[in-house]
């Protein structure tokens, strides 16, 4: 009975490190709808520990515990396979979901359905300028994000634009932009629906608990910002400018992976894909904006206005605080870094010694981004390929506007 309990222990094993390769590439990839089956495997996970242990502790008296271990790792031996199993299962119907929106087609909700998928509006996430997101669950059991736009967003007489822009949006896919499974366009509401991202927003962790993220983390969440910011200037068949760049924009699943969400809704109230019109409602003076949108009376932007939006939110993430007059802390930056003491910001933002060579790049990359002209400003490919030490730091930043 010995021998034969570890055999079929060994084989648990085995089926057990096929299981966490699995596990591990769900987790890379930031399937949404396989949180589910990634507890299970967790779960299962600490029960095959377990049976390790008692396995070491049985001698060769103990024939009841043994009969009951075996049954155990027999069991766990069935549903471990089942689980492996059921993970294509459940990932291919995913991928025949995605493959709906990727290829222009996201999913027409009614009003309905998303109030009752909401429980009628009853669990607000957070709201912003486009409007108020609340938490939903699609009957299939995936949890969504619901984008309800106000009125002053989206008029009635603008369905053409909205699905042509939501069609736009929907071929987007990127590890570092929240994903769009479908829209609402109906008289009483009008929505997007997107994936559901579990750690909240980043101004939550950056303005509220900035101690339960270390700085390392933060370091990464930024360079996955960049990334994403790079793909939609450069990467996408049209390019599609965020123009709304802040902490409440970047969303964090449960492995700290930054998504953006709320690209292209500014959009909306223009037609010229190279520089935009800000409309009315989306005209606000902010210290995140660049200076060509604060100044010039056209209100003209283009991609690079999005660099300089990005380099502010650097510099909460190196303070790991809300500047409510944000140009403050980045004119001190700029100060200590003529002097040559940045090392002096860095102390005093609280980053330790092993990363302080990091917190100087991400300084500079910020002073870069906030110059005055924009075509002195890097871009955001470039940014990615600095901060993660592809490319040394170019020339010293010239002129940064505050």
């Amino acid at each position: 009975m010995g021998s034969e309990l570890n055999d079929y222990f060994e084989q648990l094993c085995k089926e057990m490190k096929t299981l966490k390769a699995l596990r591990d590439d769900v987790t890379t990839r930031g399937e949404p709808r396989m949180a589910g089956w990634l507890q299970i495997v967790k779960e299962k996970e600490d029960d095959v520990e377990g049976m390790g242990k008692d396995l070491k502790k049985l001698n060769f008296y103990q024939i009841d515990a043994k009969n009951k271990l075996n049954n155990r790792i027999q069991s766990s031996l069935k549903a471990v396979k089942a689980l492996i199993a059921s993970k294509d299962e459940i990932s291919n119907a995913m991928e025949t979901f995605i493959s709906e929106v990727t290829t222009g087609k996201p999913k027409q909700f009614s009003c309905a359905q998303l109030k009752k998928y909401t429980s009628d509006l009853a669990t607000p996430l957070g709201s912003g300028v486009f409007g108020v997101v609340y938490k939903g669950t699609l009957p299939d059991g995936l949890q969504v994000a619901v984008k309800v736009l106000n009125d002053s967003v989206m008029m009635d007489n603008m369905e053409k634009e909205f699905k042509a822009e939501v069609n736009t949006m929907s071929k987007t896919y990127h590890r570092n932009l929240a994903e769009l499974y479908g829209f609402c366009f109906e008289a009483k509401m009008k929505a997007l629906v997107y994936e559901y991202v579990e750690n909240g927003s980043l101004d939550k962790i950056l303005y509220k608990n900035p101690s339960n993220v270390e700085w390392k983390k933060l370091y990464h969440i930024a360079i996955g910002i960049a990334k994403g910011l790079s793909y939609l200037h450069d990467n996408c068949k049209e390019r599609i400018i965020h123009r709304d760049i802040k902490a409440a924009n970047v969303l964090l699943n449960s492995n700290f992976l930054p998504k953006l969400t709320d690209f292209g809704l500014a959009k909306l109230s223009s037609t010229d894909s190279s520089q935009v019109s800000l409309s009315a409602g989306l005209r606000r003076a902010r210290s995140f904006d660049a200076p060509e949108v604060r100044l010039a009376t056209t209100q003209k932007i283009n991609y690079k206005s999005d660099v300089f939006s990005y380099g502010m939110l650097l510099f909460e993430i190196l303070s790991r605080k809300k500047w409510e007059n944000g140009n403050l802390f980045a004119i001190q930056v700029w100060e200590k870094y003529q002097n040559e003491k940045l090392d002096e910001i860095i102390t005093s933002c609280g980053i330790e010694k092993d990363d302080e060579e990091k917190a100087k790049t991400l300084s500079i990359v910020a002073l870069l981004c906030i110059e005055h002209m924009a075509k002195d400003r890097p871009s955001m490919s470039t940014v990615v390929n600095i901060l993660t030490g592809v490319i040394p730091l170019p020339e010293k930043p010239k002129s940064p506007f505050f």
